[in-house]
């Protein structure tokens, strides 16, 4: 558990849950760093509407094969794929 100190409330979290939430942050930020590249690469027409459609999409396919992989991750054991090599 760690504490959160929000002023005069203390709070303690499963570091786990923290972990997401920074991961989160930072794959929203590097998510929208490569939307944004991608979309203009790509000669889409500059529409505001476009452009957040296109990024929402890519945010949200981002944030459930992350999910995807912390679930696969967490079934199958790192000794499980050694032995079958």
């Amino acid at each position: 558990m760690t504490e959160v100190n929000f002023g005069v409330v203390e709070i303690q979290v499963p570091l786990p849950i923290l972990e997401t939430f920074v991961f989160s942050a930072f794959q929203i930020f590097c998510g929208m760093v490569f939307v944004t590249i991608c979309y203009l690469i790509s000669g889409q027409p500059l529409s505001l509407s476009r452009f957040v459609y296109f990024s929402m999409i890519g945010l949200i396919t981002g944030m459930i094969s992350e999910g995807y992989g912390l679930v696969v991750g967490s079934l199958f054991s790192i000794t499980e794929f050694h032995h079958a090599l």
